[in-house]
């Protein structure tokens, strides 16, 4: 995951121009899973997703969006339209409740 991460950080160096900057935070999570039920298996599964964020800033100018890295491919725009309950339930594959936390939003299991 790390040359992941310094592949998405060298690809944002090159792309912002003189007079911008930015912030990127990366979260990542590949897993098995096997849920079980009295004992015998339930569903087996796996979990493989990516999130990046990304705040560029120019001036007193600032926009975050957010990129979702997931088994159906790439999804990308501002953070407030891509990091909601039903696109991270989606990416997860399990339902996810929003939740306020800290001046911010939480995602929880529903």
């Amino acid at each position: 995951m790390r040359d992941y991460f310094e592949a998405l950080a060298s690809a944002l160096d090159s792309a912002i121009v003189a007079g911008e900057r930015y912030t990127a935070c990366f979260s990542a999570e590949e897993s098995e899973f096997v849920r079980m039920n009295r004992g015998r298996v339930r569903q087996p599964g796996s979990v493989a997703q990516r999130v990046l964020r990304v705040r560029l800033i120019r001036g007193a100018r600032h926009a975050t969006h957010a990129l979702l890295f997931g088994f159906d491919g790439i999804s990308a725009g501002p953070a407030h339209d891509m990091l909601t309950a039903g696109r991270l339930s989606a990416l997860y594959g399990q339902s996810l409740v929003a939740v306020p936390h800290a001046g911010g939003t939480a995602f929880l299991p529903a």
